[in-house]
């Protein structure tokens, strides 16, 4: 049920996030929230910097009687995920969030919701807001295009930061301190190829496969959810060898570090084939929700008649590339064998497109292990060379190794202890934080991860849990007020 928006707690927060949604801030999109934040930062008289691509600080001298503890940067992103209904006309460059409680959560309508991390930097910013609150100097830390190959924290300048305690707010788990990460690589693979004219007395099909839950590369990639782009060329694959069909155009996921929640593709098919092939579109919607009625809400495979194209892939390029998309890995390679249930390695089949004779294929790479990502990365070379793509490397960036004898996280534990009546988990993260980049710049920082129960993100079904937030809020400050001493 969609409820219209009541007075939230902590509502010093919520208000915040109230502004920040209602301000686009997509990767690469972020002038606007960036002046949000210093215009925030001269109306409270508070210092700030900026460095040279734009990520933030504001300084707040420490309250009275925390003079004498050590400062703590605590750092949030400020760009969020882009993720759309397809039935949704949701422009992220210029239109606001719609969000709405429910059932005890928020969400936003059709949209991804930017908890991702725009709770941290509200919640930054409600500290920053009120002199009442118990902390030691803070360094507020604000990047920049973190979905987005983590831009801002690689580009960070190395004199920027003064404080050697670091706070990160990008974790979705209040029960949890995140100490470490999977670092992450790009990998994209390019093909050119010249169109055939289409002069097939055939009839052309529209092939849509959507309905898929999708996610978080790396938060959700050990669900086992479908991954619209490998069903779509298992479909592929199958009907091309058994009706001859010819391809004319593919579009399948847009995010990097997304699941792949739809996928499209025009095809052409002999009218001899017509009956057959639409039996197989139905027999195959039917196995795919079969195969996925555990993790998916509901798989669909449709097509529609529509206008014959001009130009089809070459008859010798189309089983090259076909195959080629289906030997590719996609999902979890390996999870670390000392730690339960935590992913070591995976990939993420993230955006296939192919049209006009350029085809492209890009796979996000995530390992805790620096020599198995790079090993992934050799693997994926072997399969790429056999077709000989055009190979780009980008966006890589560390793995945050954990120390178990942070002395801030046994802050956090005690007063989690303290607080809750209960062990506070101390996790490892197969999605990326920006702490491993960081922390290789700043490699004497003491840093820990944390938040509030998130679901979804990077997904139209992304939602936070509103006791959460307050619970998370209130696990940050008692953090603060007990940071170490000088």
């Amino acid at each position: 049920m969609r409820n219209q928006i009541l007075p939230l707690t902590p509502s010093c927060v919520w208000r915040f996030f109230y502004d920040i949604c209602k301000i686009p801030h997509t990767s690469h999109n972020l002038k606007e929230i960036s002046d949000y934040i210093t215009a925030f930062a001269e109306a409270r008289g508070l210092s700030y910097s900026k460095d040279s691509v734009g990520n933030i600080v504001i300084y707040k001298p420490a309250s009275e009687g925390m003079n004498g503890r050590k400062g703590v940067i605590v750092q949030a992103h400020i760009d969020m995920v882009g993720q759309k209904s397809l039935s949704s006309d949701h422009n992220f460059t210029t239109d606001p969030l719609t969000i709405y409680e429910d059932n005890g959560w928020v969400r936003a309508i059709d949209t991804s919701l930017g908890a991702d991390n725009g709770i941290g930097v509200a919640a930054i910013l409600a500290i920053l807001d009120d002199n009442s609150i118990a902390h030691p100097e803070i360094e507020a830390l604000f990047t920049l295009d973190e979905e987005c190959g983590m831009e801002g924290a690689r580009l960070l300048d190395k004199d920027f930061l003064r404080s050697s305690i670091m706070i990160n707010t990008d974790s979705e788990e209040d029960n949890s301190a995140f100490i470490g990460c999977a670092g992450g690589i790009d990998f994209k693979a390019s093909l050119n190829y010249i169109n055939e004219v289409c002069n097939i007395d055939g009839i052309a099909y529209k092939l849509v496969i959507k309905g898929l839950y999708g996610g978080h590369s790396g938060v959700d990639i050990h669900r086992g959810r479908a991954n619209a782009n490998k069903l779509m060329f298992r479909f592929l694959n199958f009907i091309s060898q058994a009706y001859n069909i010819r391809i004319s155009e593919i579009n399948g996921g847009d995010t990097r570090n997304a699941i792949p929640r739809s996928a499209e593709a025009i095809i052409v098919v002999d009218k001899i084939f017509r009956n057959d092939f639409l039996k197989e579109v139905s027999l195959f919607a039917k196995l795919y929700r079969h195969e996925y009625d555990t993790v998916e809400r509901g798989v669909t495979l449709t097509c529609e008649e529509c206008d014959m194209p001009n130009g089809i892939l070459p008859v010798e390029f189309q089983p090259k590339f076909i195959n080629l998309v289906e030997a590719t890995p996609d999902g979890v390679d390996r999870m670390i064998p000392n730690i339960d249930d935590t992913v070591e390695t995976s990939s993420n089949l993230a955006i296939v497109k192919c049209n006009n004779g350029n085809a492209v294929i890009q796979i996000l790479v995530r390992s805790t292990m620096e020599s198995r990502k790079y090993n992934f990365i050799s693997r994926l070379f072997s399969l790429y060379s056999l077709v000989d793509a055009e190979i780009e490397l980008f966006g890589d960036y560390p793995s945050w190794s954990p120390n178990l004898n942070s002395p801030i996280l046994n802050i956090a534990k005690e007063f989690y202890r303290d607080c809750y009546g209960e062990e506070l988990k101390t996790k490892v993260m197969h999605a990326g934080l920006e702490c491993g980049i960081i922390s290789s710049i700043y490699p004497d920082i003491d840093m820990i991860s944390i938040g509030p129960n998130m679901l979804y993100p990077h997904s139209p079904d992304e939602r936070v849990e509103i006791a959460s937030v307050e619970k998370f809020w209130n696990f940050l400050l008692g953090i603060l007020k007990n940071a170490p001493l000088k």
